[in-house]
């Protein structure tokens, strides 16, 4: 069985080497090691080009969702059979990580496609995607997890930390890298969940240096006073959540969803905060773009 690991980097050398260090130390090795370099220009390029044991792919800046449908890709037209995919911001402390992988995955379910691992954050917080979305796809739940059960049913993972069978790209093709950032994983867990199974692996543990409550995991719908530095990010945030709720289910109860959020986010734009006009247009532009299945990677 081959497995690749693909990571996706853009301006962080200091945690992308540790990234890639970890990596090196497993006791049982990748048989690649993929670095996609979004067009870095803090150095990273010119450390990765001195690195004799990885696969550099340099590119202009596609944002996450770039990045990984050009590992992905690369892993899969390689004829690796598991792609292990994280942001360059996680790092793995136990030695044996992959090793535990390839001992339970010839235990896995035939038609299993992905394994999402735990995620430990730098405040201390674990959380693993142990919930499916609803019926009616309210939010992304993601959820602190304490048992050592092996294998969690979801309907989702991150790319900070998720093996991809081979079969699921084959089945459903490579992220949406029009996605940019935000949501794009979750997007591409909906099409694999239609396809085959999902597992969490509370044993799975990958270090993920953000804070919790800081991360954009939680509170999507908060809506953050206006500040025009965040407003590229606050689009892709709120478009690729609707694209995602349309991947999962495309129904009239899903297209209600959408609206209750669209109309409620703008009554409290008109609420609550300046910088109005560009508010409605960075949310109108979100919100058209999802519904009419044409995605853009400009941000207004």
């Amino acid at each position: 069985m081959k497995i690749a690991a693909v990571v996706v980097t853009y301006n962080r050398l200091n945690l992308l080497k540790e990234c890639i260090e970890a990596l090196r130390n497993q006791t049982s090795k990748v048989d690649e090691l993929i670095i996609v370099n979004n067009g870095s220009t803090d150095g990273t390029e010119e450390w990765l080009k001195e690195q004799n044991d990885i696969t550099l792919i340099t590119q202009a800046n596609l944002g996450g969702a770039g990045g990984f449908f050009t590992g992905i890709k690369t892993a899969y037209e390689k004829g690796h059979d598991w792609i292990f995919c994280a942001d360059d911001d996680v790092s793995i402390e136990d030695s044996n990580f992959l090793g535990k992988f390839l001992k339970y995955s010839h235990n896995f379910p035939q038609n299993t496609y992905a394994i999402s691992c735990m995620q430990k954050y730098d405040d201390g917080s674990f959380f693993i995607m142990s919930q499916k979305f609803s019926k009616l796809s309210k939010k992304i739940i993601n959820i602190p997890y304490d048992k050592k059960d092996f294998l969690i049913p979801t309907s989702l993972f991150s790319f900070a930390g998720v093996f991809i069978k081979r079969e699921a790209v084959l089945e459903v093709g490579l992220p949406l890298k029009e996605l940019f950032i935000s949501y794009d994983d979750a997007e591409y867990a909906a099409r694999i969940c239609k396809k085959g199974l999902i597992f969490s692996g509370p044993s799975l543990v990958v270090n993920h240096h953000l804070i919790f409550n800081q991360g954009i995991i939680n509170g999507f719908w908060r809506n953050r006073i206006y500040d025009s530095k965040s407003e590229w990010r606050m689009f892709y945030e709120k478009r690729n959540y609707f694209i995602t709720l349309l991947s999962f289910e495309r129904s009239i109860g899903v297209l209600i969803r959408i609206f209750y959020l669209f109309t409620r986010s703008t009554i409290y734009i008109t609420l609550i905060g300046n910088n109005k006009f560009e508010r409605y247009r960075t949310q109108y532009n979100a919100f058209i773009q999802a519904i009419s299945n044409k995605y853009k990677n400009t941000t207004i």
